[in-house]
C-alpha cells in the first residue's frame, strides 16, 4: 500500500470536511455567495436576518404608516383629505403604502411565507392595503404589474394569493360604486352637510357679493 498516498489524504482531509460544510451552508440570495458569518454575508454585507416585514402591526406595517400619516393631518386635511392628494404628505404616504405593496409580494412568494405563523396576519395587512390603494384611485395596472412579473415561478399557494387579490380588487370596485351611488342619493336627499361644501358655498356668496358690488359701482358712475 502507498504509505506517502495516506499520509497525504490525511493531512488534506480537512479540505473535503470545507467542501461539506459549504454544501449544507447559507447561501447569499443578493450574492449567492457561500461566505456568512453570523448571518452577515462577508462579500457583499447583506444581512440575512434581516426581517424585511417586521413584526405584524409593528413599524413597517401598513396600518402603522396610516395611522403617521392621518396623525399629521390637520383637521381640515383630515376631513376632505381627497381635495389635498396633491400634496407632498399625500404622495409620499402612497408611496411608502406602494413600497409596502411589493414587500408583501415578495413575501409571500417566498418559500419562507409558508411556514411563517404571521401568514393570516400579514395576508389580511395585504387585502386593507389594497383597498386603501384603490380608495385613493391608484392606477388598477400599478397593482397587477408587480405580481404578474412574479407569476414566472408561480406555485399553487401563490395562486391561491393571485386569486384573493383579485377578490380584493372586484370588492374594492364594488364599494367604490356603491358609495358614488350614495354620494347622489345624499346630493338630492338632503344628506350630511361636509366642510368642503360649506367652503365652497363660501367662496361662491363671496364671488356674488364682489360681483354684485363691482356692478352696482359701475351703474353708479355711469
Amino acid at each position: 500500500m502507498d504509505t506517502d498516498f495516506l499520509q497525504d489524504v490525511k493531512e488534506h482531509a480537512h479540505n473535503f470536511e470545507n467542501i461539506n460544510h459549504i454544501s449544507k451552508a447559507q447561501q447569499c440570495p443578493k450574492c449567492q455567495n457561500f461566505l456568512i458569518e453570523e448571518g452577515i454575508c462577508l462579500s457583499c454585507g447583506y444581512n440575512l436576518n434581516f426581517n424585511l416585514l417586521g413584526e405584524p402591526l409593528g413599524e413597517k406595517s401598513f396600518y402603522t404608516i396610516r395611522e403617521n400619516y392621518w396623525e399629521g393631518l390637520s383637521l381640515l386635511e383630515r376631513e376632505n383629505y381627497k381635495l389635498f392628494k396633491d400634496e407632498v404628505k399625500f404622495k409620499h404616504y402612497l408611496n411608502k403604502t406602494k413600497m409596502r405593496y411589493n414587500d408583501l409580494l415578495d413575501f409571500f412568494y417566498s418559500e419562507a411565507s409558508l411556514e411563517d405563523q404571521h401568514r393570516a396576519l400579514y395576508l389580511h395587512e395585504l387585502r386593507d392595503l389594497i383597498l386603501e390603494l384603490m380608495e385613493n384611485d391608484v392606477d388598477e395596472e400599478e397593482i397587477w404589474k408587480p405580481l404578474n412579473e412574479k407569476q414566472e415561478t408561480v406555485q399553487s399557494a401563490t395562486l391561491s394569493l393571485f386569486d384573493q387579490i383579485k377578490t380584493v380588487v372586484n370588492e374594492s370596485k364594488a364599494i367604490k360604486k356603491a358609495n358614488r351611488k350614495n354620494s347622489r342619493l345624499n346630493l338630492f336627499g338632503g344628506g350630511r352637510i361636509s366642510v368642503s361644501s360649506i367652503i365652497v358655498g363660501i367662496l361662491f356668496l363671496t364671488l356674488a357679493v364682489g360681483l354684485s358690488l363691482a356692478y352696482f359701482s359701475y351703474q353708479k358712475f355711469n
